[in-house]
């Protein structure tokens, strides 16, 4: 997915938090709300998730307002899937992400040098 001109969000002057977590589902009620509310307080920027067990490729906004983007099997199988969670700072920066397959997905950002591409994977 391709966007517009990004905001440069992300400078190397500014700490900015990543992390990643093996989520094992974001399956169920208010799973994804829980986890918004835990990085939040963590004041991670963005996260890498593994096994989210979400079908499909796309994005979400959390009420927050924090964005999900991710990618799992196109099948109902209950199993894989990866994501990323950004916050509503960072998203300003994301300038592309790419749903490479089930287990597989990039995003890349700018910065105020180069880009930053981020590959997660599970």
């Amino acid at each position: 997915m391709k966007y517009g001109s990004a905001e440069t969000t992300l400078s190397t002057k500014r700490r900015t938090r990543i992390g990643c977590w093996n989520i094992r589902t974001l399956r169920g009620t208010n799973k994804l709300e829980e986890l918004d509310k835990i990085l939040r307080e963590s004041r991670i920027e963005m996260c890498g998730l593994s096994e989210t067990r979400w079908t499909g490729t796309g994005e979400h906004r959390t009420v927050a307002g924090n964005t999900l983007i991710f990618n799992g099997p196109n099948t109902n199988t209950g199993q894989h899937g990866v994501g990323l969670l950004i916050s509503k700072e960072r998203r300003n920066s994301l300038l592309s992400w790419v749903p490479v397959a089930e287990r597989i997905i990039v995003a890349r950002f700018a910065n105020n040098h180069k880009h930053l591409s981020v590959v997660q994977c599970y």
